[in-house]
């Protein structure tokens, strides 16, 4: 217990800077680079100790991805109600009105990006690919303005064999509200792209 103490005063007096450099030819990396300097308090030391978030509900997620268990995951999605469309705006447009539907409908969807967004409904939405093989590589905190909104963002990494290579959960304390797989980037790279610099786990 006493080197547990030491370890977290010893983290929780640390400030880690990191430095998100850029690249230029890939569509999803931003241009220039960002600096952030993070302090870690000493709930974030403690969690970072033992491999957890401390968040109940983020930890079970998390343990569903890492396992694969995707019943737990549908059980956890939080759709977000959007107005559908009759015809297609574009790539990352809102949904489109099915034919039983009223243009302005409220349809049930999950904000997801894989290059491009989308707004698959809860029929549409596939979870394969991030209940198969995922190792987590940091938990964060969203940044502020980031879509959708949430306040964790959970990145994980998978074989290369098994594209897509990386993918990441946005999270409220309970619930995942968004889906990102990026555009091919590592899980480093993923979290270079969303600006995701505040660890609580890694």
């Amino acid at each position: 217990m006493a080197r547990l103490l030491a370890l977290v005063a010893v983290l929780a007096s640390l400030s880690v800077t990191i430095a998100c450099a850029s690249t230029t030819n890939s569509p999803e990396e931003p241009d220039g680079s960002v600096e952030t300097t993070i302090a870690l308090t000493p709930t974030s030391a403690v969690a970072a100790a033992s491999g957890t978030t401390g968040i109940a509900g983020v930890d079970i997620i998390v343990a569903a991805a890492a396992t694969g268990d995707i019943a737990s995951l549908r059980q956890r999605l939080r759709f977000t109600p959007t107005a559908c469309v009759p015809e297609a705006a574009g790539l990352g447009g809102p949904p489109l009105c099915r034919a039983d539907e009223s243009v302005g409908a409220l349809i049930d969807v999950l904000p997801v990006s894989q290059c491009e967004g989308a707004f698959p409904r809860s029929d549409e939405l596939q979870l394969g690919a991030i209940a198969s093989g995922g190792t987590l590589y940091g938990v964060y905190r969203a940044p502020v303005g980031s879509f959708p909104a949430g306040k964790w963002v959970a990145v994980f990494s998978r074989p290369r064999s098994q594209p897509p290579t990386a993918f990441a959960l946005v999270l409220n304390d309970d619930s995942i509200v968004g889906i990102h797989f990026g555009c091919g980037q590592s899980a480093e790279g993923l979290a270079r792209f969303k600006r995701l610099t505040e660890a609580i786990v890694r």
